[in-house]
């Protein structure tokens, strides 16, 4: 299943940057507006309308591994697709 980038451009969901907390990751940070190039994910998709299957191009981990970056907090995403 590919991601349709179907955020409109001003959708807040944009805004939110996602870091993979995998300890054996260098530190990935998903940013939706620039999509994932790896796994053919185009810019402006949202976190949440990511294929069940997307993982850290930089060590594998699922995308429950991710936390939301914002306002000096992670958020875990408690994900379990």
């Amino acid at each position: 299943m590919l991601a349709t980038g179907k955020a409109k451009a001003d959708d807040p969901r944009l805004d939110q940057l996602w870091r993979c907390g995998a300890s054996e990751c260098p530190g990935y940070v998903y940013d939706p507006r620039q999509g994932e190039w790896t796994q053919d994910i185009p810019a402006n998709t949202a976190f949440h309308d990511l294929p069940a299957d997307f993982w850290c191009p930089e060590c594998g981990a699922g995308k429950i591994e991710f936390f939301r970056v914002g306002d000096g907090v992670q958020w875990r995403t408690g994900l379990r697709d």
